[in-house]
Protein backbone atom coordinates (compact mmCIF):
# COMPACT_ATOMS: atom_id res chain seq x y z
CA UNK A 1 0.00 0.00 0.00
CA UNK A 2 1.40 3.32 -1.08
CA UNK A 3 0.13 5.32 1.73
CA UNK A 4 1.90 3.66 4.70
CA UNK A 5 4.02 5.51 6.75
CA UNK A 6 8.11 5.71 6.32
CA UNK A 7 10.74 6.59 8.75
CA UNK A 8 13.68 8.94 7.29
CA UNK A 9 15.52 5.85 6.78
CA UNK A 10 12.39 4.14 4.46
CA UNK A 11 11.33 1.14 6.77
CA UNK A 12 7.39 1.29 7.75
CA UNK A 13 6.90 2.62 10.79
CA UNK A 14 3.82 0.97 13.34
CA UNK A 15 2.18 2.32 16.22
CA UNK A 16 3.04 1.03 19.54
CA UNK A 17 0.56 -1.94 19.13
CA UNK A 18 2.36 -2.92 16.07
CA UNK A 19 -0.27 -1.78 13.27
CA UNK A 20 1.31 -0.05 10.18
CA UNK A 21 0.69 3.71 10.06
CA UNK A 22 -1.19 5.10 7.29
CA UNK A 23 0.74 8.51 5.75
CA UNK A 24 -2.43 10.85 7.24
CA UNK A 25 -0.35 13.78 9.11
CA UNK A 26 -2.71 13.60 12.56
CA UNK A 27 -5.74 12.09 13.48
CA UNK A 28 -8.18 10.39 11.72
CA UNK A 29 -7.38 7.69 9.44
CA UNK A 30 -3.37 7.63 10.17
CA UNK A 31 -3.28 4.39 12.25
CA UNK A 32 -5.77 2.47 10.90
CA UNK A 33 -5.79 -1.52 11.23
CA UNK A 34 -5.84 -2.97 8.76
CA UNK A 35 -4.14 0.60 6.93
CA UNK A 36 -7.22 1.32 4.56
CA UNK A 37 -6.89 0.24 0.40
CA UNK A 38 -5.48 2.79 -1.97
CA UNK A 39 -8.37 1.72 -3.87
CA UNK A 40 -11.81 2.63 -2.63
CA UNK A 41 -14.88 2.81 -5.01
CA UNK A 42 -17.90 5.04 -4.79
CA UNK A 43 -20.88 4.47 -6.33
CA UNK A 44 -24.14 7.39 -7.06
CA UNK A 45 -27.93 6.43 -8.05
CA UNK A 46 -30.47 9.00 -8.67
CA UNK A 47 -28.31 12.16 -9.92
CA UNK A 48 -30.04 14.05 -12.57
CA UNK A 49 -29.44 17.42 -14.31
CA UNK A 50 -25.68 17.99 -14.94
CA UNK A 51 -24.80 15.44 -12.43
CA UNK A 52 -26.55 12.37 -14.23
CA UNK A 53 -23.57 11.71 -16.21
CA UNK A 54 -21.71 10.29 -13.12
CA UNK A 55 -24.51 7.46 -12.15
CA UNK A 56 -22.42 4.84 -11.60
CA UNK A 57 -19.42 3.24 -10.02
CA UNK A 58 -16.45 5.55 -9.67
CA UNK A 59 -12.71 3.98 -9.07
CA UNK A 60 -11.26 6.42 -6.17
CA UNK A 61 -7.13 5.97 -5.58
CA UNK A 62 -5.12 7.24 -2.58
CA UNK A 63 -3.51 10.99 -2.94
CA UNK A 64 -2.27 11.74 0.11
CA UNK A 65 -3.42 11.81 4.22
CA UNK A 66 -7.17 10.90 4.42
CA UNK A 67 -8.08 12.17 0.64
CA UNK A 68 -9.30 9.63 -2.15
CA UNK A 69 -9.55 10.91 -5.75
CA UNK A 70 -10.86 9.17 -9.63
CA UNK A 71 -8.80 10.15 -12.46
CA UNK A 72 -11.20 12.28 -13.84
CA UNK A 73 -10.68 14.61 -10.61
CA UNK A 74 -14.27 14.77 -10.09
CA UNK A 75 -15.57 12.39 -7.35
CA UNK A 76 -13.38 12.97 -4.26
CA UNK A 77 -13.35 11.14 -0.58
CA UNK A 78 -12.10 13.02 2.27
CA UNK A 79 -11.58 12.42 6.11
CA UNK A 80 -12.02 15.72 8.00
CA UNK A 81 -13.09 16.90 11.19
CA UNK A 82 -15.46 19.61 10.59
CA UNK A 83 -18.31 20.66 12.91
CA UNK A 84 -19.88 16.97 13.23
CA UNK A 85 -18.77 16.21 9.46
CA UNK A 86 -16.03 13.45 9.05
CA UNK A 87 -16.38 11.39 6.12
CA UNK A 88 -16.87 13.26 2.95
CA UNK A 89 -17.63 12.71 0.01
CA UNK A 90 -17.94 14.80 -2.82
CA UNK A 91 -19.14 15.41 -6.80
CA UNK A 92 -17.13 17.97 -8.11
CA UNK A 93 -18.08 19.41 -11.37
CA UNK A 94 -16.91 22.79 -11.48
CA UNK A 95 -16.54 25.32 -8.81
CA UNK A 96 -19.97 26.15 -8.23
CA UNK A 97 -21.55 22.79 -9.40
CA UNK A 98 -21.02 20.53 -6.66
CA UNK A 99 -23.22 17.67 -4.68
CA UNK A 100 -21.74 16.51 -1.19
CA UNK A 101 -22.54 13.37 1.05
CA UNK A 102 -21.22 12.63 4.52
CA UNK A 103 -20.93 10.24 7.11
CA UNK A 104 -21.32 12.19 10.38
CA UNK A 105 -19.71 9.84 13.06
CA UNK A 106 -16.21 9.87 14.14
CA UNK A 107 -15.17 6.77 12.69
CA UNK A 108 -11.70 7.42 10.65
CA UNK A 109 -11.12 3.65 10.30
CA UNK A 110 -14.97 2.60 8.51
CA UNK A 111 -15.17 4.59 5.14
CA UNK A 112 -17.00 2.44 3.49
CA UNK A 113 -21.08 3.09 3.55
CA UNK A 114 -21.62 -0.48 4.99
CA UNK A 115 -19.92 0.57 8.35
CA UNK A 116 -21.74 3.91 8.15
CA UNK A 117 -24.52 5.44 5.93
CA UNK A 118 -23.97 8.12 4.38
CA UNK A 119 -26.64 11.25 3.85
CA UNK A 120 -26.66 14.30 1.33
CA UNK A 121 -25.16 17.49 2.58
CA UNK A 122 -24.81 20.20 0.48
CA UNK A 123 -25.84 21.14 -3.03
CA UNK A 124 -24.62 24.34 -5.56
CA UNK A 125 -25.99 24.62 -8.93
CA UNK A 126 -24.81 27.90 -9.46
CA UNK A 127 -22.14 26.94 -12.59
CA UNK A 128 -24.53 24.11 -13.56
CA UNK A 129 -25.66 24.04 -17.46
CA UNK A 130 -28.86 22.81 -15.98
CA UNK A 131 -30.08 25.33 -13.22
CA UNK A 132 -32.44 22.28 -11.80
CA UNK A 133 -29.59 20.27 -11.19
CA UNK A 134 -29.70 20.09 -7.59
CA UNK A 135 -33.41 19.69 -7.33
CA UNK A 136 -33.24 16.64 -9.96
CA UNK A 137 -30.73 15.03 -7.41
CA UNK A 138 -32.66 15.54 -4.54
CA UNK A 139 -32.59 11.82 -2.27
CA UNK A 140 -29.37 10.39 -4.67
CA UNK A 141 -27.50 8.07 -2.75
CA UNK A 142 -23.99 7.67 -2.24
CA UNK A 143 -21.90 4.21 -1.42
CA UNK A 144 -18.22 3.70 -0.98
CA UNK A 145 -17.09 0.25 -1.02
CA UNK A 146 -13.98 -2.03 -1.05
CA UNK A 147 -15.62 -3.24 -4.68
Amino acid sequence: MGHLKRAAGGHLLRTTDGHLVNECESGGCNACSPPLPDTLYMTFAGLGGDFAAYNGKHTLTWLYECRWQDAGLHVNLNYVNLAGVYWYAQLWLNGTCIKDWVQGDDFPCEPLSADHGYVEYTCTQGGCLDGNSCSLSIGATCVVSLT
